[in-house]
């Protein structure tokens, strides 16, 4: 069994609990710790009260929110990348027979 404790300037006390074996822990999803600025958090938890879910709920929908952008915006620039090159082209109805 292992303790991490760990005491951050807010005197907020975070506890780490694992059991090896592990059937004991709470969840296999992986965690991450990140520190907000008071404005930043506010607009989370104003979101979250809103929308009556929990501020990782939250953080969640924002982060995969975000995350599906950033893959739009790449494919984006993959697609104007090939457009912009002057080569013969096959039309959709064409491509999927």
């Amino acid at each position: 069994m292992t303790f991490d404790f760990c005491i951050d300037i807010g005197a907020t006390l975070v506890l780490h609990l694992s059991i090896e074996g592990d059937k004991y822990m709470p969840t296999a999803k992986q965690r991450i710790n990140i520190t907000l600025e008071d404005e930043l958090f506010l607009v989370l938890k104003n979101l979250a009260d809103k929308a009556k879910q929990s501020l990782s709920s939250i953080s969640i929908e924002m982060i995969k929110k975000s995350l599906e952008r950033e893959e739009d915006v790449y494919f984006s620039e993959v697609a104007d990348h090939r457009l912009s090159k002057k080569q013969k082209r096959i039309t959709h109805s064409k491509a999927w027979k």
